[in-house]
């Protein structure tokens, strides 16, 4: 439940449960109806109910990923920014959707400000750089991506080393398309990749 933060209309139906999200997602990867499936991601966010397992926010990510998958992206790009106007906690955030929605669309200057918004919003984690960078490296925009996988590598120095490896690799491939030489942080790759291997071990041991 989503708590009482949010005013509804009315009660016109029952409250949502995860199985009938999970179905209604599954019917629109698998069985080809995705424009369908988003349309009653939407119904559901424009009419919430107090009980719903996911937030109006949240039904929105679902719709626009839908719309995304049906090949149209304004549609797409208007649900994500009716997730961000919503607001509350969504993982991942938004923003990354609208970033790689907007590439796919050609339209970079946008995405380009959306990422920078990103960029500076408190509680962003080590994932959410991978994310971006991999949306420019999909967009073939290589220097933008090899910045986004920086930016994640140095965030997850600090506070998330489980992303750090994954960074480090994306960040090396991105280099070699630059035709960059080797810094340090290529040279992590081996000490990390030691490290992880050396913690299950010693994990393995333990048990």
């Amino acid at each position: 439940m989503w708590g009482p933060g949010l005013r509804w209309a009315h009660m016109a139906r029952t409250f949502l449960t995860e199985v009938q999200v999970d179905r209604c997602d599954a019917s629109g990867r698998a069985g080809g109806d995705a424009a369908v499936a988003a349309q009653q991601f939407e119904s559901w966010a424009a009419d919430p109910h107090p009980g719903d397992c996911l937030r109006p926010a949240e039904l929105y990510v679902r719709a626009g990923s839908l719309w995304r998958l049906a090949g149209d992206l304004d549609r797409a790009t208007e649900a994500f920014r009716r997730a961000i106007r919503l607001g509350g906690p969504s993982t991942p955030d938004p923003r990354l959707h609208l970033v790689q929605t907007l590439l796919e669309a050609g339209r970079g200057d946008e995405a380009d400000a959306v990422a920078a918004q990103l960029n500076h919003r408190d509680g962003v984690d080590a994932e959410a750089y991978e994310m971006l960078a991999h949306a420019y490296q999909d967009a073939g925009r290589i220097d933008e991506a090899h910045h986004w996988f920086t930016v994640g590598v140095d965030r997850a120095e600090r506070d998330d080393h489980e992303a750090l490896l994954t960074l480090l690799i994306g960040r090396a491939a991105v280099r070699r398309q630059l035709d960059l030489p080797a810094d340090r942080h290529d040279q992590e790759i081996i000490a990390v990749s030691t490290a992880i291997l050396q913690a299950a071990v010693d994990d393995a041991e333990d048990a």
